[in-house]
């Protein structure tokens, strides 16, 4: 199973996936001391989920158990790009937003808006996750704050108008933590 997750440069995809591919809570790496670089091209990161296996294989038996699921990351800078990388058999987005910075979040709109209409026609079954990163960044009222990004990018209406994709969202913080076991329970419900 392959899932992409796309987003406007630096809105913390990169630290999103290295956490989502980390089994243990305590190895999980942290914003303060990981620096990461802005992607260009697409990083993999192997997501396997049966963590009780991995923890007790000898390291030769763990060299062969395959990932449950392949997440793709594309860089910021791709976007122009990004639906080349879709192919037909794709039903399955991350779509991370930086909430903190609102003067980038019409133009990742238009991108969003690509993506759903590149899944929209499909005509079939797909999923979109939207995450809502940075959210500790946020000095105002979160809710208040979320609902103007929600407006900006006229979410109600996409929702209502993309009848055969399954949107959900999630709040989610890089320094907590919060969020990511709803992320991985999502991608955990892809199998």
């Amino acid at each position: 199973m392959v899932v992409f997750v796309v987003g406007a440069e630096q809105a913390g995809k990169t630290l999103l996936c290295l956490k989502l591919s980390t089994s243990d809570r305590d190895e999980y790496p942290s914003p303060k001391t990981t620096k990461t670089q802005s992607t260009v091209g697409v990083n993999h990161f192997n997501v396997d989920f049966n963590v009780l296996r991995a923890r007790h294989q000898s390291r030769k038996n763990q060299s062969q158990t395959e990932p449950r699921v392949v997440v793709k990351e594309l860089g910021g800078q791709l976007c122009q790009n990004w639906l080349a990388y879709f192919g037909p058999d794709i039903r399955d987005l991350i779509f991370v937003i930086d909430v903190s910075d609102l003067s980038v979040i019409a133009r990742i709109g238009v991108h969003l808006l690509e993506c759903l209409n590149h899944f929209g026609a499909l005509k079939e079954s797909t999923r979109v996750l939207i995450v809502y990163s940075k959210i500790d960044l946020v000095t105002k009222d979160l809710n208040v704050h979320l609902r103007r990004v929600r407006n900006i990018l006229r979410l109600t209406y996409l929702f209502a108008w993309y009848q055969t994709i399954d949107f959900q969202e999630v709040t989610y913080s890089a320094y907590e933590d919060q969020g990511l076991p709803y992320i991985k329970n999502w991608l955990r419900l892809l199998d």
